[in-house]
Protein backbone atom coordinates (compact mmCIF):
# COMPACT_ATOMS: atom_id res chain seq x y z
CA UNK A 1 0.00 0.00 0.00
CA UNK A 2 1.48 3.72 -0.99
CA UNK A 3 0.31 7.08 -1.53
CA UNK A 4 1.18 9.32 -4.42
CA UNK A 5 4.29 11.22 -4.20
CA UNK A 6 3.25 13.79 -6.50
CA UNK A 7 0.27 15.43 -7.09
CA UNK A 8 -1.21 18.03 -9.88
CA UNK A 9 -3.01 20.65 -7.82
CA UNK A 10 -4.41 22.81 -10.20
CA UNK A 11 -5.48 25.27 -11.68
CA UNK A 12 -8.49 24.74 -12.59
CA UNK A 13 -9.58 25.23 -16.45
CA UNK A 14 -5.70 25.17 -16.74
CA UNK A 15 -5.27 21.86 -18.99
CA UNK A 16 -5.12 19.83 -15.86
CA UNK A 17 -7.40 16.82 -17.70
CA UNK A 18 -4.99 17.30 -20.70
CA UNK A 19 -2.29 16.96 -18.24
CA UNK A 20 -3.44 13.95 -16.23
CA UNK A 21 -4.20 11.93 -19.28
CA UNK A 22 -0.82 12.98 -21.12
CA UNK A 23 1.03 11.59 -17.87
CA UNK A 24 -0.65 8.55 -17.92
CA UNK A 25 0.97 7.69 -21.09
CA UNK A 26 4.43 7.49 -19.48
CA UNK A 27 5.65 3.79 -18.80
CA UNK A 28 7.53 5.56 -15.90
CA UNK A 29 3.91 6.86 -14.52
CA UNK A 30 0.98 5.90 -12.96
CA UNK A 31 -2.14 8.11 -12.93
CA UNK A 32 -4.43 7.26 -10.54
CA UNK A 33 -7.74 6.20 -12.49
CA UNK A 34 -10.32 7.95 -10.26
CA UNK A 35 -10.36 11.51 -12.07
CA UNK A 36 -9.71 14.41 -9.04
CA UNK A 37 -10.22 12.25 -6.20
CA UNK A 38 -10.06 15.26 -3.68
CA UNK A 39 -8.82 12.62 -0.56
CA UNK A 40 -6.83 16.04 0.47
CA UNK A 41 -9.43 18.50 1.16
CA UNK A 42 -12.13 16.29 2.41
CA UNK A 43 -11.63 18.94 5.67
CA UNK A 44 -12.64 21.67 3.49
CA UNK A 45 -15.99 23.36 4.62
CA UNK A 46 -17.09 23.34 0.81
CA UNK A 47 -16.17 19.84 0.32
CA UNK A 48 -19.64 17.99 -0.94
CA UNK A 49 -17.98 14.58 -2.89
CA UNK A 50 -17.62 10.98 -1.76
CA UNK A 51 -15.18 11.15 1.11
CA UNK A 52 -12.84 8.30 1.16
CA UNK A 53 -10.59 6.51 4.03
CA UNK A 54 -7.32 6.63 3.54
CA UNK A 55 -7.09 2.85 2.79
CA UNK A 56 -9.73 3.44 -0.18
CA UNK A 57 -7.14 6.59 -1.27
CA UNK A 58 -4.15 4.28 -1.06
CA UNK A 59 -6.43 1.25 -3.11
CA UNK A 60 -6.53 4.02 -6.08
CA UNK A 61 -2.78 3.35 -6.52
CA UNK A 62 -2.72 -0.36 -6.00
CA UNK A 63 -1.89 -0.39 -9.99
CA UNK A 64 1.64 1.01 -9.65
CA UNK A 65 4.28 -0.98 -10.36
CA UNK A 66 7.58 -0.96 -8.58
CA UNK A 67 9.54 1.93 -10.01
CA UNK A 68 6.90 4.20 -11.13
CA UNK A 69 5.94 7.31 -10.10
CA UNK A 70 2.67 7.58 -8.99
CA UNK A 71 0.34 10.71 -8.86
CA UNK A 72 -3.25 12.24 -9.18
CA UNK A 73 -5.03 15.30 -10.18
CA UNK A 74 -7.20 17.32 -8.33
CA UNK A 75 -7.13 20.80 -9.51
CA UNK A 76 -9.00 21.92 -6.69
CA UNK A 77 -6.31 21.23 -4.21
CA UNK A 78 -5.06 24.92 -5.12
CA UNK A 79 -7.42 27.10 -3.67
CA UNK A 80 -7.98 24.27 -0.82
CA UNK A 81 -7.24 25.74 2.97
CA UNK A 82 -7.17 22.09 4.53
CA UNK A 83 -5.09 20.36 1.66
CA UNK A 84 -1.64 21.60 2.17
CA UNK A 85 -1.57 20.63 6.09
CA UNK A 86 -2.66 17.02 5.51
CA UNK A 87 -0.19 16.41 2.53
CA UNK A 88 2.15 17.61 4.26
CA UNK A 89 1.33 15.54 7.27
CA UNK A 90 0.36 11.84 5.07
CA UNK A 91 3.58 12.52 2.31
CA UNK A 92 5.39 15.23 3.26
CA UNK A 93 8.26 13.90 0.74
CA UNK A 94 5.39 14.89 -2.15
CA UNK A 95 5.88 16.67 -5.21
CA UNK A 96 3.65 19.36 -6.06
CA UNK A 97 2.50 20.27 -10.11
CA UNK A 98 0.76 23.46 -10.67
CA UNK A 99 -0.32 24.83 -14.03
CA UNK A 100 -1.46 28.59 -14.06
CA UNK A 101 -3.49 30.05 -16.91
CA UNK A 102 -4.25 33.84 -17.39
CA UNK A 103 -6.62 34.39 -14.62
CA UNK A 104 -9.32 36.22 -16.28
CA UNK A 105 -9.44 34.18 -19.26
CA UNK A 106 -9.24 31.14 -16.56
CA UNK A 107 -12.44 32.52 -14.82
CA UNK A 108 -14.25 33.06 -18.15
CA UNK A 109 -12.86 28.83 -19.37
CA UNK A 110 -15.04 27.97 -15.88
CA UNK A 111 -17.89 30.09 -16.53
CA UNK A 112 -18.66 28.62 -19.94
CA UNK A 113 -17.95 24.44 -18.43
CA UNK A 114 -20.68 25.61 -15.84
CA UNK A 115 -23.08 27.00 -18.66
CA UNK A 116 -22.58 23.93 -21.41
CA UNK A 117 -23.23 21.54 -18.15
CA UNK A 118 -26.77 23.08 -17.62
CA UNK A 119 -25.04 24.47 -13.92
CA UNK A 120 -25.49 28.41 -14.65
CA UNK A 121 -27.77 30.43 -17.04
CA UNK A 122 -26.79 33.67 -15.85
CA UNK A 123 -24.65 36.07 -18.32
CA UNK A 124 -20.94 36.20 -16.91
CA UNK A 125 -20.96 40.07 -15.65
CA UNK A 126 -23.72 39.24 -13.48
CA UNK A 127 -22.60 36.01 -12.17
CA UNK A 128 -19.40 37.70 -11.18
CA UNK A 129 -21.03 40.36 -9.53
CA UNK A 130 -23.64 37.53 -7.97
CA UNK A 131 -20.19 36.55 -6.42
CA UNK A 132 -20.80 33.29 -7.02
CA UNK A 133 -23.57 32.94 -9.89
CA UNK A 134 -25.71 30.00 -9.81
CA UNK A 135 -25.65 26.39 -8.23
CA UNK A 136 -22.55 25.47 -5.70
CA UNK A 137 -19.50 25.31 -6.67
CA UNK A 138 -16.56 23.54 -4.32
CA UNK A 139 -14.43 25.94 -5.24
CA UNK A 140 -16.50 28.95 -4.76
CA UNK A 141 -16.36 32.19 -6.69
CA UNK A 142 -15.82 31.90 -10.52
CA UNK A 143 -12.69 34.74 -9.78
CA UNK A 144 -11.24 32.81 -6.76
CA UNK A 145 -9.18 30.32 -8.36
CA UNK A 146 -7.39 32.91 -10.31
CA UNK A 147 -5.81 34.42 -6.92
CA UNK A 148 -2.38 32.06 -7.78
CA UNK A 149 -0.14 33.80 -5.37
CA UNK A 150 -2.74 34.15 -2.30
CA UNK A 151 -3.02 30.04 -2.92
CA UNK A 152 0.55 29.27 -3.65
CA UNK A 153 0.99 30.96 -0.58
CA UNK A 154 -0.64 28.24 1.56
CA UNK A 155 1.05 25.46 0.09
CA UNK A 156 4.44 27.40 0.30
CA UNK A 157 3.52 27.55 4.18
CA UNK A 158 4.19 23.96 4.35
CA UNK A 159 6.70 22.69 1.60
CA UNK A 160 10.12 24.26 0.48
CA UNK A 161 9.86 26.14 -2.97
CA UNK A 162 11.95 23.35 -4.87
CA UNK A 163 8.99 20.95 -4.31
CA UNK A 164 6.44 23.80 -5.96
CA UNK A 165 6.81 23.04 -9.46
CA UNK A 166 4.76 25.81 -11.43
CA UNK A 167 4.19 25.91 -15.39
CA UNK A 168 1.68 28.10 -17.67
CA UNK A 169 -1.39 26.57 -19.93
CA UNK A 170 0.32 29.26 -22.21
CA UNK A 171 3.63 27.29 -22.93
CA UNK A 172 1.26 24.29 -22.91
CA UNK A 173 -0.91 25.12 -25.61
CA UNK A 174 2.43 26.96 -27.60
CA UNK A 175 4.59 23.63 -27.17
CA UNK A 176 2.94 20.36 -25.75
CA UNK A 177 5.97 18.42 -26.24
CA UNK A 178 8.66 20.95 -24.62
CA UNK A 179 6.11 21.34 -21.98
CA UNK A 180 5.64 17.70 -21.37
CA UNK A 181 9.61 17.59 -21.20
CA UNK A 182 9.94 20.03 -18.55
CA UNK A 183 7.61 18.61 -16.43
CA UNK A 184 9.38 14.76 -16.84
CA UNK A 185 12.46 16.79 -15.91
CA UNK A 186 10.62 17.83 -12.70
CA UNK A 187 9.73 14.51 -11.41
CA UNK A 188 12.84 13.07 -12.42
CA UNK A 189 12.39 10.62 -15.18
CA UNK A 190 12.61 10.28 -18.82
CA UNK A 191 11.88 13.78 -20.61
CA UNK A 192 12.45 12.26 -24.07
CA UNK A 193 9.25 9.80 -24.59
CA UNK A 194 7.32 10.65 -26.63
CA UNK A 195 3.56 12.04 -25.71
CA UNK A 196 0.70 11.84 -28.26
CA UNK A 197 -0.68 14.89 -26.96
CA UNK A 198 -3.05 14.96 -30.15
CA UNK A 199 -6.28 15.38 -27.98
CA UNK A 200 -7.03 18.39 -26.09
CA UNK A 201 -9.28 17.62 -23.35
CA UNK A 202 -11.86 19.70 -21.57
CA UNK A 203 -11.64 22.77 -23.87
CA UNK A 204 -14.21 25.64 -23.73
CA UNK A 205 -16.76 26.79 -26.05
CA UNK A 206 -20.52 26.93 -26.52
CA UNK A 207 -22.03 24.02 -27.73
CA UNK A 208 -23.18 24.44 -31.41
CA UNK A 209 -25.75 21.60 -30.95
CA UNK A 210 -26.86 21.04 -27.26
CA UNK A 211 -28.47 17.42 -27.28
CA UNK A 212 -25.14 16.20 -29.56
CA UNK A 213 -23.24 17.84 -26.35
CA UNK A 214 -25.26 16.02 -23.98
CA UNK A 215 -25.20 12.72 -25.71
CA UNK A 216 -21.18 12.72 -25.99
CA UNK A 217 -20.27 13.76 -22.17
CA UNK A 218 -18.79 11.31 -20.02
CA UNK A 219 -20.72 8.51 -18.62
CA UNK A 220 -20.77 5.21 -16.17
CA UNK A 221 -21.10 3.50 -19.64
CA UNK A 222 -18.24 5.33 -21.53
CA UNK A 223 -16.50 4.90 -18.36
CA UNK A 224 -16.86 1.21 -18.17
CA UNK A 225 -15.96 0.51 -21.52
CA UNK A 226 -12.38 2.46 -21.52
CA UNK A 227 -11.68 0.65 -18.38
CA UNK A 228 -11.60 -2.87 -20.56
CA UNK A 229 -9.91 -1.44 -23.70
CA UNK A 230 -6.23 -1.73 -24.82
CA UNK A 231 -4.63 1.66 -23.78
CA UNK A 232 -3.45 2.31 -27.85
CA UNK A 233 -7.36 1.11 -28.67
CA UNK A 234 -8.82 3.47 -25.70
CA UNK A 235 -6.73 6.82 -26.92
CA UNK A 236 -7.41 5.89 -30.39
CA UNK A 237 -11.57 6.35 -29.60
CA UNK A 238 -10.87 9.38 -27.69
CA UNK A 239 -9.44 10.96 -30.29
CA UNK A 240 -12.71 10.55 -32.36
CA UNK A 241 -14.54 11.37 -29.52
CA UNK A 242 -12.92 14.69 -28.61
CA UNK A 243 -12.62 15.72 -32.62
CA UNK A 244 -15.94 15.59 -32.59
CA UNK A 245 -16.45 17.77 -29.38
CA UNK A 246 -14.21 20.25 -30.15
CA UNK A 247 -16.02 20.42 -33.20
CA UNK A 248 -19.39 21.33 -31.91
CA UNK A 249 -17.88 23.73 -29.73
CA UNK A 250 -18.09 27.13 -30.64
CA UNK A 251 -15.05 29.46 -29.26
CA UNK A 252 -16.45 32.77 -27.25
CA UNK A 253 -14.20 35.35 -26.68
CA UNK A 254 -13.94 37.55 -23.33
CA UNK A 255 -15.88 40.87 -23.47
CA UNK A 256 -13.15 43.34 -23.75
CA UNK A 257 -14.86 45.57 -21.29
CA UNK A 258 -15.13 42.62 -18.63
CA UNK A 259 -11.45 41.41 -18.83
CA UNK A 260 -10.24 44.49 -18.30
CA UNK A 261 -12.21 44.85 -15.03
CA UNK A 262 -11.07 41.45 -14.21
CA UNK A 263 -7.32 42.68 -14.63
CA UNK A 264 -7.76 45.71 -12.62
CA UNK A 265 -9.36 43.21 -10.10
CA UNK A 266 -6.13 40.63 -10.41
CA UNK A 267 -3.27 42.93 -11.14
CA UNK A 268 -1.66 42.95 -7.60
CA UNK A 269 -2.37 38.73 -7.18
CA UNK A 270 -0.79 38.51 -10.56
CA UNK A 271 2.58 41.37 -10.11
CA UNK A 272 3.38 39.13 -6.52
CA UNK A 273 2.95 35.82 -8.88
CA UNK A 274 5.25 36.84 -11.39
CA UNK A 275 8.20 37.67 -9.12
CA UNK A 276 7.47 34.20 -7.25
CA UNK A 277 8.17 32.55 -10.72
CA UNK A 278 10.67 35.08 -11.80
CA UNK A 279 8.85 34.72 -15.35
CA UNK A 280 7.15 37.69 -17.16
CA UNK A 281 3.38 37.81 -16.91
CA UNK A 282 2.83 41.26 -18.58
CA UNK A 283 0.54 39.66 -21.15
CA UNK A 284 -2.47 38.91 -18.40
CA UNK A 285 -1.74 42.41 -17.68
CA UNK A 286 -3.27 43.45 -21.27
Amino acid sequence: MALPDFLVIGAPRAGTTSLHNYLGQHPQIFMCPVKEPNFFRQTDESFSGKALSEREYEALFDGAKPGQRAGEGSPAYLVSQGAPGLVSQLIPEATMIAVLRDPAERAFSDYQSWVRSGGETLDFDRAVADGRGEGVRPIGHYLNPGFYFRHLSHWLSEFPRERLHIFLYEDLIANPAAFLATICEALGIDSEFCFDAGIRYNPSGKPRNRLLQKTLEPSRMTAAVERILPATLKRYGQKILFAVRAANLEPVRLDPVTRKALIANYREDILKTQDLLGRDLSAWLR
